[in-house]
């Protein structure tokens, strides 16, 4: 039997085959055997292509990539795609707090009087509504109205006929990281 399969190998329809054409017999076998090993070494952590956490990451300085993801809900949908969403992360070690610390872009709680505003006074928002008061950590903001002169500025946040805007807020007691979208 071994014979036959070395003669399919080498003959076809009587004629020699050479070896690199030989060699494409295993090809398949070849990368499915490659696919195999990366997908066992794959760690299975999508955060590393979380778009939420690379733009976060871009804006406000800080890896944040290395998060994995507790839960997300999303409203946008709506007229010219206004809603909230919200995005929430845990962190295993507290790595990130001396970072925060030192940036000029994430802001050590209380929130500012115009972000809490936007998150705890918004009445039937479920994505504001599920994030916790948390009192120890540090909180960033970030405007993405066309018209804001300082995106990391949020004084202007209700001097307009809109709001898109993005606040995440780092819990440091319990390594959790939530990203808030508004936009209106």
């Amino acid at each position: 039997m071994a014979d036959r399969a070395m003669h399919c190998c080498t003959f076809i329809d009587g004629e020699k085959i050479k070896l690199p054409a030989r060699l494409l017999f295993f090809l398949p076998g070849i990368i499915c055997i490659s696919l195999a090993t990366s997908y066992l070494l794959y760690d299975g952590s999508a955060s590393a292509s979380d778009p939420t956490l690379l733009w976060l990451y871009d804006k406000g300085g800080i890896n944040v990539i290395w998060g994995d993801p507790l839960n997300a809900m999303d409203t946008h949908g709506g007229f010219h795609g206004d809603g909230s969403s919200l995005h929430v992360y845990y962190y295993t070690d507290s790595s990130m707090q001396p970072e925060m610390e030192e940036s000029e872009l994430w802001k050590k709680l209380p929130l500012s009087e115009n972000v809490f505003n936007l998150i705890r006074n918004t009445i039937d928002n479920e994505c504001a509504e599920a994030i916790p008061e948390v009192t120890n950590g540090y909180y960033f903001f970030y405007d993405r109205h066309s018209q804001t002169n300082d995106p990391y500025d949020e004084s202007e946040l209700w001097n307009r006929h809109s709001i898109n805007c993005t606040v995440a807020i780092y819990d440091a007691d319990e390594d959790i990281l939530y990203v808030f979208e508004e936009d209106t």
